[in-house]
């Protein structure tokens, strides 16, 4: 007859034990799932911050008199001929109109060969991978800072 060493029973017992505890913890945990009644409808980003006081300045820009502030925005060809859709440039170009309109800036599209004769006092390039040469050039034309119009 072969001699058992006993090294199953320990085994044995630990498993019972483990599973024993498990059921009983499963019969004894309260319910996790909510009733659909106890969720309130959280309110939504849009509606929290309207509700909230501004800390900031305005983004607009004090309307009328010498403040006015003049952007030129170019519109490259060079950039334009870069992208393989042509309504993409066109469509990056009006997102830049909107935003630059919404501060109160007065807003213009131009060619580069029209900003040696701008007067603008920004001149912005928006989306350009490209610039030509008379785009590379424009700084050169910007009027210094603090110069009158």
């Amino acid at each position: 007859m072969r001699q058992r060493n006993g090294a199953a029973l320990p085994a044995l017992l630990f498993a019972a034990v483990v599973l024993g505890l498990s059921v009983l913890l499963l019969r004894i945990r309260p319910a996790t799932e909510a009733s659909p009644t106890a969720h309130l409808a959280a309110p939504t980003g849009d509606e929290t911050a309207s509700r909230l006081t501004p800390v900031l300045r305005s983004a607009r820009l004090p309307a009328g008199g010498p403040a006015d502030v003049r952007v030129a925005l170019v519109r490259d060809p060079a950039s334009a001929r870069f992208h393989d859709d042509s309504t993409r440039y066109q469509r990056t170009l009006d997102l830049w109109m909107t935003a630059l309109g919404a501060t109160g800036a007065k807003v213009r599209l131009v060619a580069p060969s029209e900003l040696a004769a701008d007067t603008n006092d920004v001149i912005v390039v928006p989306g350009a991978p490209c610039l030509s040469s008379a785009t590379r050039a424009a700084p050169a034309f910007a009027r210094p800072s603090g110069s009158p119009r």
